[in-house]
């Protein structure tokens, strides 16, 4: 979903919009950030709807709310960082950049990373970083890292880490 304000996904989704719906009201929100007039109204979530603007902040809220769940949960299964599994992740390669991670609490070579989001389990994929390279032009760290199976993760074959978010739902 990069690019797409995750508010906007969970708003147009509890409502019934397809991905096209949020495609368009992103489009449209932009449209008018970037625009005169209601720019500051719509930044500041102002509207006389105050349906709307009570079922955004709880989609807001819970959302937060989740993330901070999920994050101690990876910390507490030894995941070291986390990151959404977008642009910054070059799968071809196996490489990613710390753009804007969900938490980083000092990865270094060896240690287990969460890529995904917290809404979204099917977009969830745990990597060992394995190596490290430095661009010549911006000093951009680039991660390598290599897939682990939750197997990996939990020493045996139940693909889960037990007592954690991570668990999956039956």
């Amino acid at each position: 979903m990069g690019g797409i304000p995750r508010c906007m996904v969970a708003l147009v989704a509890t409502l019934g919009g397809t991905m096209e719906d949020i495609t368009m009201c992103t489009q449209t929100l932009l449209t008018q950030i970037l625009g005169i007039g209601l720019a500051m109204d719509i930044r500041n979530c102002v509207t006389a709807d105050q349906k709307f603007v009570s079922l955004w902040h709880q989609i807001c809220d819970k959302q937060d709310a989740d993330e901070r769940e999920w994050v101690a949960g990876l910390r507490a299964a030894g995941f070291k960082a986390a990151h959404p599994n977008d642009g910054w992740v070059n799968r071809k390669d196996c490489e990613m950049y710390f753009a804007y991670p969900q938490f980083n609490d000092g990865a270094v070579i060896g240690d287990i990373v969460m890529l995904g989001c917290p809404f979204d389990k099917q977009s969830w994929r745990p990597v060992r970083l394995i190596d490290m390279r430095v661009t010549a032009i911006g000093k951009m760290v680039w991660w390598k890292f290599e897939d682990m199976s939750n197997a990996a993760l939990t020493g045996g074959e139940s693909g889960r880490v037990e007592g954690t978010v991570m668990q999956q739902e039956e």
